[in-house]
């Protein structure tokens, strides 16, 4: 077995995802690829990790962010390449590089794409490939994996409510060279820079530079977030005059109190004091090579 398809039991439809799953077995040779549906997230992970420990070549998730991150979890440190079949409400780490979210395009992707060496971010010890962040959009994402419906619309509907009720947090940012204190909407911690849908927090966010990139909101009302949030999908977020950019390898976060935080969307709490770094090419991931790849249909 050279190539390790793992399927999100819970992601997409049971027909929808299998069938997906067999298309991408069905791109390599008979008997290369190994089509498995881990039972917990637990052995998704574990799957993934022995997979690379015995040399596998590729390991397919099929599934959303979260499926995306227990399968990266097991893959940091080895040369197996971790391939990616979106089928979640966001799926930031396939969009932010490149891959999309067509099943066409993905599919092509695993077939004719190329391994790149991306970093891997880390607080206070645990790994997240595309985001983390405290502030207004982890407590969205917190809400967001309480509830039962996945997609677009439930966490938009999140985001209004709570943008009405929100209050900002009081942080100490400790950078090498500076130190920055604020009350902050939110701060991101971008490897890349896509939360998910298109929606792009950090447009400058090099997975392969060695860097993290530290955005910083400081005041965002109800009403500027519904006018702004249109930058996010025109890749102009930049432009906004309340965001400000930070790049460094190294970081603490120290939080007034602790309060959620997110990695790659999935909600986490810990603590107040938060110990950013980041390990460089430490993940390999197919992505699509130069030119546009023949969708598999």
């Amino acid at each position: 077995m050279s190539v390790l398809v793992l399927v999100n039991p819970r992601a997409g439809t049971s027909h929808g995802r299998m069938r997906l799953a067999e298309k991408a077995a069905a791109l390599f040779p008979p008997g290369e690829a190994e089509i498995v549906v881990p039972g917990s997230r637990e052995e998704l992970r574990e799957r993934a990790r022995a997979a690379g420990e015995e040399g596998a070549g590729l390991v397919v998730a099929v599934g959303g962010d979260g499926t995306v991150r227990e399968a990266a979890c097991g893959l940091v440190g080895t040369r197996t390449a971790l391939g990616i079949l979106p089928l979640g409400s966001g799926n930031g780490f396939a969009g932010g590089l490149g891959i999309g979210l067509s099943a066409a395009k993905a599919l092509a992707v695993l077939r004719d794409g190329r391994d790149l060496a991306v970093d891997v971010g880390y607080v206070n010890g645990e790994p997240f490939f595309n985001l983390s962040g405290i502030g207004f959009d982890a407590v969205v994402g917190e809400e967001f994996n309480r509830g039962a419906v996945r997609g677009m619309l439930p966490y938009i509907g999140i985001a209004a409510r709570e943008s009405l009720q929100y209050r900002r947090v009081e942080v100490s940012i400790r950078l090498p060279d500076r130190e920055v204190i604020a009350r902050v909407f939110l701060v991101t911690v971008a490897n890349l820079g896509q939360f998910g849908g298109g929606a792009e927090i950090a447009p400058g966010a090099d997975p392969s530079d060695g860097l993290l990139d530290i955005v910083v909101i400081r005041r965002l009302s109800a009403f500027e977030l519904m006018f702004h949030a249109p930058k996010l999908f025109h890749g102009s977020v930049t432009g906004l005059s309340a965001l400000e950019t930070y790049r460094s390898r190294a970081f603490r976060i120290v939080r007034a109190q602790t309060g959620p935080l997110h990695l790659d969307g999935e909600p986490f709490r810990l603590g107040h004091v938060l110990d950013y770094a980041v390990r460089p090419a430490a993940l390999r991931v197919r992505v699509p090579s130069k030119g546009a790849p023949v969708p598999v249909e």
